[in-house]
């Protein structure tokens, strides 16, 4: 049953609108009626309870057509819809110790501010005009509300169910109605989650409790709590949350439909009891567990008066300190590269809890404001006007200049062509096989051009390392030094291992310059590997060393895989800016399938529906009703090809999913008798035995080993654990190195730690991570792979890989403008200049009228104010007299 039936159904058919439903809180099970609220609701005199009449007018299936209002409305599949706005659980056991009047003043006062926020956006802009979406002031969001009063397992939680009519009035000159911008809600819930709870924890102040931040299982969005609610009270009157943890555990969460449908198999329909003696049954549970409810108002009064204040007042430069924060070189705005106003509030209201709640309005203004955050013109299609840190455009003009000199400098390491010839005729003996043309055309460009700057391109299983191995045989014998480096430890060591090139992490590197320890010169080469990983900061540290030093810099990787944890995107906008010094390699050389080659072509080129269609076609997709199913699934797939011997490998993104297939696959292998002996259970709970196989969580000390190696177990005792490398090496590991944070099972990986891998089989369980992410998963194997998916068949499995496949999570360059639009991914703003007609589509934006005037000469002054500080915005703080040397 969707929210729109849910609600005609429980609410409009059996509210308790009893008077005091609300007030009395916990003597009722009821919903308290549906009211009507928005700036569209006044538009059309909707106000009040929400009657049948009503209801279906605006609810009714296929949309809202409604002669009695006298306008014409608009008419869809989807009617409604509902966001559900929930305080912590804090505030539900102030309702427990009595306060049930202010519990439910923090209740109003949160979904007031979530949805006075949404309202106010959708008037100001969020219509959609034309093919280029431009945006539009419409009359606002039409909604009703509903509050609930327990949890479905019966727990003390007051929320209230918003349900969103799907239609707004446009206020154009040609005017109307149409559906939503449900997008656009979709962008903007996060940012209305956080001005809420900032609303709320204002009232609480006001009330007089004390409050302290609560990060919460939800991470991304900090909370607060009230303090002195042990936690051991709010984990008692947390059972639903239990159980729909529970739920995500067992029933899966690989797609939004997968998500829907496993949530609803597992919710038990809400019981319609009224119960008076409920608020007694609670404090029952409560002397159950040992907590005397009288004794814990004590303890919380008592708490609260150590800790209570009033609002607290910021001061001027306390609110700079707070806007200098997030617009920090190395801070949350710089790491998303380009940010929108709800972008700001995200990141700014976890800081300010316990302030007025104007002060996030400062605060976001502040930023909004900064001579730091540069303006970005927004395109057609894009939602909110944008912002750039300007340490981030310094950083990327910066790459740019010093890659240019590198790449126009022809004065850099060259082998002759015909020793090259030497080489790669070596290498073609050596490995049995001629080379493909494109790795002889890039090993002959990167050895012969003179470059100080050249760029491979790989395609997953083009055979970067082949190409990279003749490459260095060939300098070697010439005369030069060639170093290697890569973000990743394994990536590192498989660099070097595979290639014979002297490698380490870029951090490694990066330290030994610093030290004096390792120099470049005019006769190194440079490698960086997996370059689409490295992030900017650190990218401009290594081309500055070798552009300062006279060393060539070969950039290889390719920004169809896995990108930056940080702010990325330079291989791809290098490419782009330099073309005569890419050199790609185009011919997947790994799968043994030319249909699965074919179908990897879509994947990174984004014709995902024809690569889900070979899958599908070649029985690659494996549909299971539940998480657990598919868990079982792969894991026998996977247990029947370790049988006969194959290399295979389990494969996920979440690290739960992980988990739950190393599980299960060591219990097949102990089964087996392949691990046996004694085992040693290890700090976090994991157990190790003789025959496991293990991954490396963080590198070695003294470069033992390096983070994603695997080993297996080859004894344990009562203290550590004996492994041997893969690579032969034999290591005991002790305290810290066996905890959850250093040590786990290796039968099943996540994608990351597979990036540059090769196997002979993989079994994907299929839970999210976008398109970068399962190419990378999709290419590893060179027999077949196989993709595993929560759904109830092949027809839905189809439908929610197409959708998963399509999300493209990888990072471009703030200065590159030229980003297409799609349906799904709008297209990105582009750096500031002077605003043209077409731009007056932000005309509603609030700062914009201040900002309008601003010139594009303006912002580059900026930012070359801020690349004359590049000392401060680097990967490291250059030494003496290592700047960046650009004429």
């Amino acid at each position: 049953m969707d929210s729109v039936e849910y609600h005609r159904a429980t609410v409009l058919a059996g509210a308790d609108d009893h008077p005091g439903a609300t007030r009395r809180y916990y003597g009722s099970r009821g919903e308290t009626p549906l009211q009507w609220g928005g700036s569209l609701a006044d538009r059309l005199g909707l106000a009040g309870a929400v009657g049948d009449d009503g209801y279906d007018a605006v609810f009714g299936p296929g949309g809202a057509v409604d002669p009695h209002l006298g306008v014409r409305m608009v008419r869809t599949r989807r009617p409604g819809v509902e966001l559900v706005v929930s305080a912590h659980k804090s505030v539900a056991v102030l309702g427990v110790l009595g306060a049930v009047d202010d519990m439910h003043a923090i209740v109003d006062a949160e979904t007031d501010a979530t949805m006075a926020f949404l309202d106010e956006w959708f008037r100001r802009q969020g219509g959609r005009r034309g093919r280029g979406q431009t945006r539009t002031a419409t009359s606002g969001l039409l909604w009703a509300r509903t509050r609930h009063l327990t949890s479905r397992a019966g727990d003390p939680e007051p929320h209230d169910h918003v349900l969103i009519a799907n239609l707004t009035e446009m206020l154009d000159t040609a005017g109307g109605w149409k559906a939503l911008d449900t997008g656009g809600l979709r962008d903007l819930v996060h940012a209305a989650t956080m001005v809420g709870r900032h609303a709320a924890a204002e009232r609480a102040v006001a009330l007089g409790y004390a409050i302290e931040a609560d990060p919460g299982p939800s991470g991304r969005l900090g909370h607060w709590r009230l303090i002195g609610v042990p936690d051991e009270v709010l984990e008692l009157f947390s059972k639903r949350s239990a159980d729909i943890d529970a739920a995500v555990t067992s029933e899966g969460f690989a797609t939004y439909r997968s998500r829907g449908i496993a949530a609803r198999r597992t919710r038990d329909p809400k019981a319609d009891h009224h119960d008076p003696d409920l608020w007694h049954a609670w404090r029952d549970e409560l002397v159950e567990a040992g907590i005397h409810p009288g004794e814990l108002r004590r303890d919380f009064d008592d708490r609260q008066g150590h800790h209570r204040r009033p609002l607290q007042a910021m001061s001027g430069q306390d609110r700079a300190a707070v806007v200098e924060a997030l617009l920090a070189a190395d801070g949350p705005l710089a790491d998303a590269k380009v940010f929108t106003r709800p972008d700001v509030i995200r990141a700014a209201a976890p800081l300010l809890y316990g302030y007025a709640h104007s002060e996030l309005d400062r605060v976001v203004s502040g930023v909004i404001g900064h001579h730091d955050a540069v303006r970005l013109v927004g395109q057609p299609g894009a939602r909110c006007r944008a912002w750039a840190v300007a340490s981030t455009l310094a950083t990327e003009e910066a790459i740019g200049h010093v890659a240019g000199h590198l790449a126009n400098r022809l004065t850099g390491p060259v082998v002759g062509r015909q020793a090259l010839a030497l080489q790669v005729g070596a290498q073609e003996v050596t490995a049995g096989f001629a080379l493909t043309t494109g790795q002889h055309q890039a090993v002959t460009a990167a050895c012969t051009s003179a470059r100080g700057l050249d760029v491979i391109v790989g395609v997953a299983g083009s055979g970067k390392t082949t190409a990279l191995r003749v490459v260095h045989d060939a300098y070697r014998h010439a005369g030069y030094r060639v170093l290697g480096t890569a973000v990743s430890g394994q990536a590192a060591r498989t660099l070097g291992t595979e290639t014979g090139i002297e490698s380490r992490t870029i951090a490694s590197l990066v330290g030994r310059l610093d030290r004096g320890t390792l120099t470049l010169d005019d006769r190194t080469v440079l490698v960086v590997d997996e370059a689409g990983m490295t992030d900017d900061r650190a990218l401009l540290g290594l081309l500055t060393d070798a552009h300062d030093t006279g060393a060539k810099a070969v950039l290889v990787g390719d920004h169809r895989q896995l990108g930056a944890i940080g702010p990325g995107g330079g291989l791809e906008a290098l490419g782009l800016r330099h073309p005569e010094a890419v050199h790609v390699l185009d011919q997947n050389i790994r799968q043994r399938d030319t249909g699965e080659r074919q179908a990897l072509e879509h994947v990174r080129a984004g014709d995902v529906a024809e690569a889900v269609a070979w899958y599908r076609h070649a029985g690659r997709i494996a549909p299971s009703p539940t998480r657990a199913d598919a868990i079982t699934n792969a894991v026998a797939a996977w247990h029947a090809d370790q049988a006969a011997g194959r290399e295979s490998v389990l494969l996920a993104w979440r690290r739960a999913s992980v988990a739950a297939l190393n599980a299960a696959a060591r219990q097949m292998r102990i089964g087996d008798g392949v691990i046996t002996g004694p085992e040693l259970t290890a700090p976090g709970g994991r157990g190790y035995a003789s025959g496991d196989r293990v991954v490396m969580l963080a590198p070695g000390p003294d470069g033992t080993y390096v983070t994603s190696e695997r080993a297996t177990v080859e004894a344990v005792s009562s203290t550590g654990i004996a492994v041997r490398f893969d690579a032969g090496r034999c290591v005991t590991l002790a305290g810290s190195e066996i905890d959850a944070e250093h040590l786990d099972h290796a039968y099943a990986l996540t994608v990351h730690r597979m990036q540059g891998a090769t196997v002979e089989r993989a079994h994907v369980l299929a839970d999210g991570g976008g398109r970068e992410l399962t190419y990378v998963a999709l290419s590893r194997a060179t027999d077949t792979t196989h993709v595993h998916v929560v759904a109830d068949d092949v027809d839905q499995a189809t439908e929610d890989l197409t959708r998963e496949w399509s999300t493209e999570a990888r990072q471009r360059w703030t200065l590159d403008t030229d980003t297409p639009a799609t349906d799904d991914q709008p297209q990105r703003p582009g750096v500031a200049r002077r605003p043209t007609p077409e731009d007056q589509a932000w005309q509603n934006e609030p700062e914009v009228d201040a900002l309008q005037d601003t010139a594009a000469s303006d912002q580059q002054a900026k930012i070359d104010q801020i690349t004359r500080r590049l000392d401060a915005i680097q990967h490291r703080r250059p030494g003496p007299g290592r700047g960046l040397g650009i004429g």
